[in-house]
């Protein structure tokens, strides 16, 4: 996982990153993991921008959707349903990016 803190200018003011905690690394624990550490670590007011749609659709299903049994990685949704229990949902919000885009895109998209 790896998450980057930018200004409104798209000036990096943090970088942080890690190997996923659990035994089995794949790319989607590794979408959440970094959704987690991007909410531990940032804030207390964030946007997340993510190119993974399934964060976006996770997020957008809302923990009910996300935190049953027999969902894939519920047990990572029900960490990051915690965390924005304490900041506040109204305090998060989760924007769909294209991947690998020139910081002037990004810029231009919001």
């Amino acid at each position: 996982w790896a998450v980057v803190s930018v200004s409104l200018t798209l000036e990096v003011e943090a970088i942080a990153y890690g190997p996923s905690p659990l035994p089995v690394q794949d790319v989607p624990s590794s979408e959440l993991d970094a959704f987690f550490m991007a909410l531990t670590l940032m804030g207390p007011t964030i946007t997340i921008c993510t190119d993974c749609q399934m964060v976006v659709d996770g997020w957008e299903a809302g923990e009910a959707g996300t935190t049953h049994p027999n969902k894939a990685y519920a047990e990572l949704w029900r960490q990051i349903w915690r965390r924005v229990e304490d900041v506040g949902r109204e305090n998060v919000q989760v924007v769909k990016i294209a991947a690998h885009q020139s910081r002037r895109a990004a810029f231009n998209h919001g």
